[in-house]
């Protein structure tokens, strides 16, 4: 225990705790620090370290979208804009790639991590596309009729990027919102 934190070795890697405690245990040699620290000064070296890291790592699939979208280290717009709090949590785990759809759900799948272009819509059962976020959006043909309902919100979007960050975020969740209910009706039969 250093000061009030508890240096807890089984933190997971790349948690704050992990950076914090791996930033602690690396000064404990230097005991001035511990008797006069300003923990502001800490909170932000590691926020620090920890965007950098997040940024220089192109590997974590779950987050690829993110990073397109998300190109500083600050709280996205649509949180404060959003007030409908399951539409937020919506675009939330849509932005951050926990949403669902095979490209989510392949990376653990019963147990077994799929390769990307392995996985496949279920929805519109297609033997060629991946059900990422273009396709579940721009592309899937079980969502048609929901576009067709929403071609002033996607008619200037080519990218998801361009759809999550130009168009209105309460429309996009709107949006997002009805394209997972009709999802879930089609997987549920």
């Amino acid at each position: 225990m250093v000061d009030g934190f508890t240096l807890d070795r089984t933190a997971v890697k790349d948690s704050w705790q992990h950076h914090l405690g791996g930033f602690l245990h690396g000064h404990l040699g230097q005991q001035q620090l511990f008797h006069k620290f300003d923990i502001a000064s800490v909170i932000e070296r590691v926020k620090h370290q920890h965007a950098f890291e997040y940024f220089a790592d192109d590997q974590q699939s779950s987050l690829m979208l993110y990073k397109i979208m998300q190109l500083e280290y600050k709280p996205a717009k649509y949180l404060s804009v959003v007030k409908c709090v399951s539409n937020r949590r919506l675009i939330s785990r849509f932005r951050t790639g926990c949403h669902g759809p095979r490209v989510d759900t392949g990376r653990w799948a019963d147990g077994v991590h799929l390769d990307r272009t392995d996985r496949l819509c279920l929805v519109c059962k297609s033997l060629n596309c991946v059900e990422d976020e273009q396709h579940f959006v721009f592309d899937c043909p079980a969502y048609s009729h929901i576009r067709s309902q929403h071609l002033g919100l996607l008619q200037h979007c080519c990218t998801i990027a361009d759809f999550m960050t130009l168009c209105e975020p309460n429309a996009c969740g709107g949006f997002l919102r009805e394209c997972f209910a009709c999802r879930k009706q089609i997987l549920s039969v």
